[in-house]
């Protein structure tokens, strides 16, 4: 009995060694990628992260922002409580503005990066490509700007992984239960809380059930802000998508035939736009790793979103978790290659 006590001690005491030390790279890599936009961020030119403007806002109460951004509250709401906490210790009112928003997306990004290492391990990828597939999540010039920029992707990307995470381990009632929060992080989750169905042992009750709950808290939440919080007319959030389609489809689809339109869809991902669909093709060839088909699906989505957006690249960067799996399928099989070719 004591050995047996002893050995399991070893294995939870090996975890948490395993586990400080992926926590420690990632808020490391995290900090070392972020920490400039952070710092040289000037709220009175924000340039690309014009939305930033309309979020700080929000953290101090003022919801007279435009109504795509008046309903993501949660992001500014968490805000507010930094400010309040560190507003002893920082005199400078922007400084403070911006150091709260960093550390509410800091701590969101580091949850997105050790779920992204936990998807990536399920998938079947040793512990060490796991950890690059991680790290190109961080050092992502979208994953940058949303941690030190005022924004509120953050929270979207985190949803985005924690669906495919509870997926993969087919987590049901967990996932059942968390939809109606993720439905209160950006109105962009919502065709990813579809995504469980495509499973067969996730098409029962809980989850219609839930998807179900989840839209309802969505719209009621809606409406209690435009009577209550809100001070300005309603928006329909169909109003909001009819006015993008009208605004961007045609515009994104011509600037998709242009290299910056090339460049501005990818932008998150550099060459592993390249990479994901070439790792495709080998996947599809020596079938070594079984991905599951549904993560297609978020490429399609994210593509979709981005032709109905402006900030085409931030939109897309919604497909961050195929396409980094795709990716290291490929730089896997090159890098086996070549050390066959040695031998």
């Amino acid at each position: 009995m004591a050995r047996f006590l002893d050995r399991e001690q070893n294995v939870v005491t090996r975890y948490q060694v395993r586990f400080s030390i992926l926590l420690l790279v990632i808020v490391t890599v995290l900090y070392g990628a972020t920490y400039q936009q952070f710092r040289h961020f000037n709220i009175e030119d924000p340039r690309g992260a014009q939305d930033a403007l309309s979020y700080i806002k929000m953290s101090h109460g003022n919801y007279n922002v435009p109504p795509i951004h008046q309903y993501r509250l949660l992001i500014p709401y968490m805000a507010s409580l930094v400010q309040k906490a560190l507003h002893p210790l920082v005199a400078n009112e922007k400084e403070l503005d911006k150091l709260s928003f960093y550390v509410v997306n800091f701590v969101v990004a580091t949850g997105t990066a050790l779920l992204l290492f936990g998807v990536l391990t399920k998938l079947g990828f040793e512990w060490q490509l796991s950890i690059l597939g991680t790290i190109f999540f961080l050092i992502s010039r979208i994953t940058v700007l949303s941690v030190g920029t005022p924004l509120v992707d953050s929270l979207y990307f985190f949803a985005i992984v924690a669906i495919v995470y509870l997926m993969l381990y087919e987590k049901v009632v967990l996932l059942a239960c968390l939809c109606p929060l993720f439905v209160l992080f950006k109105e962009t989750i919502i065709p990813f809380l579809f995504l469980p169905f495509v499973i067969r042992s996730m098409r029962n009750w809980k989850m219609v059930s839930s998807v179900l709950f989840s839209l309802s808290i969505f719209f009621v939440a809606r409406h209690i802000m435009q009577r209550e919080i809100i001070a300005s007319q309603p928006c329909l959030l169909v109003t909001i998508v009819i006015h993008h389609a009208q605004s961007y489809i045609l515009l994104s689809l011509r600037r998709l035939f242009t290299p910056a339109g090339i460049h501005d869809l990818f932008n998150g991902f550099a060459f592993l736009a390249v990479f994901a669909p070439l790792g495709l093709l080998v996947d599809w060839r020596y079938r070594k790793y079984k991905i599951p088909a549904f993560l297609l699906l978020p490429i399609l989505i994210a593509f979709g979103f981005a032709l109905l957006n402006g900030a085409m690249g931030r939109m897309f960067f919604a497909a961050y978790v195929p396409i980094i799996a795709y990716s290291l399928i490929l730089i896997e099989h090159v890098l086996e290659e070549k050390s066959k070719n040695h031998e």
